[in-house]
């Protein structure tokens, strides 16, 4: 059995990276609200919500925003207690970057024992602000490879999809969204940022790219290859087709052999 002398080093060194309430009295990492005395009445919770959400979305300079907005609201606030609510925030993050990472987007984990002997030595409330803003910077910018990279990924299976399906007359954006499971809304802000077109526009236009090849290169009559290419209304394609390039697609058949 440890003695009461060994003991109490335990303690001591415990209350290092520990929350009381008061004597005695801990505060686990569930608890909703982090209440030290009635200077400070604050909840991490929300602050950590808040924080999360930004970063989810890769929003650093949101993230470091909230911070010293939620940071100022509190003032005037102990340093004991500042020290003790940024210990319990970098719990919080690195809490958040255990759940991200088994989403697949790795992060490498906080050290929170260097950052609370960080905190210690740290003279000014703008130098412990400035460790969360090289978190933060840390943990958005891994989430922004990440999403960049499933989105290259998305992107590269509408595209598989359209150069797969675009012969069959029901395939359309609804289509794709069942596939890739967003909504179109969504979808076609990520596909806009990458293809500079919405999704129905590049299948219309990969569409029309297919039946100029087949007016070039076949004897098919404008209407079958309007079937080929995924238009039910051969009235409907002469029209998008004439929009397109300015002329009828027999026109355009015509020029093409002349010029050939």
């Amino acid at each position: 059995m440890d003695s009461l002398f060994s003991l109490f080093n335990k303690t001591y060194k415990a209350s290092e990276y520990t929350f009381f309430k008061a004597k005695g009295c801990v505060i686990l990492p569930n608890d909703e609200d982090l209440i030290l005395d009635e200077e400070c009445k604050f909840s991490i919770i929300s602050l950590g919500d808040k924080i999360e959400t930004a970063m989810k979305n890769a929003e650093y300079q949101k993230s470091c925003d909230i911070l010293l907005e939620e940071i100022n609201s509190l003032k005037p606030i102990s340093p004991q207690n500042f020290i003790m609510l940024m210990n319990r925030l970098a719990i919080y993050l690195e809490q958040f970057i255990e759940k991200i990472s088994k989403n697949g987007i790795y992060i490498e984990p906080l050290n929170l024992n260097l950052i609370f002997t960080t905190f210690k030595f740290c003279e000014k409330e703008s130098e412990v602000i400035e460790v969360f803003y090289d978190i933060f910077d840390s943990i958005t910018r891994s989430i922004k490879e990440a999403k960049n990279y499933s989105y290259t990924e998305m992107i590269q299976t509408v595209v598989a999809l359209v150069e797969e399906r675009y012969a069959d007359p029901i395939f359309c954006s609804d289509t794709v969204v069942d596939e890739v499971k967003l909504s179109l809304r969504h979808l076609n802000s990520i596909f806009k940022q990458h293809m500079l077109t919405s999704v129905s526009d590049y299948i219309l236009g990969y569409r029309l790219t297919k039946a100029c090849e087949l007016l070039i290169n076949t004897n098919y009559t404008v209407k079958i290859i309007s079937e080929k290419v995924g238009f039910v209304n051969n009235s409907h394609f002469n029209y998008v087709f004439k929009k397109q390039y300015g002329v009828t697609p027999q026109t355009y058949r015509l020029q093409k052999h002349n010029v050939e």
